[in-house]
């Protein structure tokens, strides 16, 4: 078995927990239970979100937060009543993840040190950020021995806004994660061979893209992108003069179309100009993605070959972009599949939002 991360922000102990990952366009919660090395679904939620609480041009941040506290605060007593510690995730611009190498101290020197030696890899003022870090491994730079260590920086508006939201319901938060880390842990659960190979983790959410690449089960490069499905509604919208509902339709109808299947379409034309948008805003992608591979292979202890892509998110069952992927970088790709050691639930529709459910499921997993 691979290294584990463990949780980025320990606040209190607790076993009987929920996980919840609340995006821009759906709300995932997630309860699992362990018996010996088994998980199972004991209570799963997802649902989508009404354009009016994520649509951009609605900007009445007062009245989202109520419409969303209401809507969460009804889904909890209608599901989860009874459990009130949780784990949550972060994404985004505000959070920083690097992969570094500290002095070989003591870890309580380094602890006590921690805003000194994390301060030259902070783009933020170090005084408003949270800081936690984990040691990987040992290390040699430059002739001196070092630790490889996951450094974690989270402004602290961020972190305390999120915090305070949940706390108004009732809830209690026992870990604060990372998006990216929630998506790794679920995927070693569920993978017999994470720390034998080299990967590439893109979790593709609304409004987020999250890379992470992993070298023989150490995380090296971990980055959010502010890009996700809602770009190429957002585009649609805007080239077409479509209403939101309509541009989502498009999007899921068509998606990337190859030349081959063109003719294959009820309206080839309209799929051909869908197809076009959607293919610039995947080549985005692919730029961001190519970006970080050539980061990688600057601090890959190994060969820097990747042995497969992973997909998960919403985003990622975009039409033929996995086929689309493996064609323009060369890597086998797959979708990540959650239910293969978690016994999947009986709701079909929640077995159908295993991608969409990734974080939640991922973050769940801290409960044991």
């Amino acid at each position: 078995m691979g290294f584990q991360i463990k949780n980025v922000f320990s606040l209190f102990s607790g076993k009987d927990v929920i996980g919840i990952d609340l995006g821009k366009s759906s709300i995932k919660i997630v309860r699992l239970k362990k018996s010996g090395s088994s998980w199972t679904v004991v209570n799963c939620h997802w649902e989508e979100l009404p354009p009016k609480l994520w649509n951009p041009e609605n900007q009445n941040l007062e009245d989202i937060r109520s419409e969303l506290s209401k809507k969460i605060r009804d889904i909890l007593n209608r599901k989860f009543s009874g459990v009130n510690r949780f784990s949550t995730t972060l994404n985004g611009n505000q959070v920083i993840v690097r992969n570094v190498k500290f002095p070989k101290i003591k870890k309580e020197e380094l602890e006590k040190n921690l805003q000194f030696e994390a301060e030259p890899y902070i783009a933020f003022d170090i005084r408003d950020v949270y800081l936690a870090f984990q040691i990987l491994k040992e290390a040699e730079e430059e002739g001196e021995q070092k630790w490889e260590s996951i450094l974690v920086g989270v402004k602290k508006e961020l972190l305390d806004q999120r915090l305070s939201f949940f706390q108004e319901l009732g809830l209690k938060p026992v870990v604060v994660d990372v998006d990216a880390f929630s998506i790794q842990n679920l995927y070693e659960l569920n993978s017999d061979d994470f720390a034998q190979n080299t990967i590439l983790f893109l979790n593709i959410g609304s409004s987020v893209t999250n890379i992470l690449i992993t070298e023989k089960g150490y995380p090296k490069v971990a980055r959010d992108l502010l890009m996700g499905g809602y770009d190429i509604t957002r585009t649609l919208m805007n080239t077409l003069r479509l209403e939101v509902e309509e541009a989502e339709e498009l999007k899921k109808k068509y998606g990337i179309v190859s030349s081959m299947d063109l003719q294959n379409m009820d309206d080839p034309e309209k799929a051909e100009e869908v197809s076009t948008i959607v293919t610039n805003i995947a080549n985005e992608l692919l730029n961001e993605v190519r970006r970080s591979l050539d980061y990688f292979h600057t601090v890959s202890e190994h060969e820097g070959e990747i042995n497969r892509i992973v997909l998960s998110g919403g985003g990622s069952k975009l039409r033929n972009l996995e086929k689309y992927l493996q064609a323009q970088l060369n890597f086998p790709v797959e979708f990540l599949d959650p239910w293969k050691k978690i016994k999947q639930p009986e709701d079909a529709l929640i077995k159908e939002k295993g991608l969409d459910l990734a974080v939640a499921l991922g973050t769940a997993l801290r409960n044991g």
